[in-house]
């Protein structure tokens, strides 16, 4: 980029100095990536959490199916 003109000049109350310039052009890294891999990643574990806490409930439905027909058998 080139410097057209400095226009302002200020220090904020820490201290620091900031200068505003007018330029012909910039380039700006910007990571979209990073934000959405840790989007990603919580929902994976709250996926990973519910397909367990799922994964339970059907176990103990299943072992409730078992029991039920068990006892249909004896009562017989």
């Amino acid at each position: 980029f080139t410097v057209i003109e400095k226009y302002r000049s200020d220090e904020d109350t820490d201290g620091n100095c900031y200068d505003w310039y007018i330029i012909t052009n910039h380039n700006r890294y910007v990571d979209n990536f990073t934000p959405a891999k840790e989007n990603l990643e919580g929902g994976i574990a709250d996926a990973q959490d519910a397909t367990c806490e799922l994964s339970e409930e059907l176990d103990q439905r299943i072992t409730d199916i078992e029991n039920a027909l068990c006892e249909l058998t004896e009562e017989e």
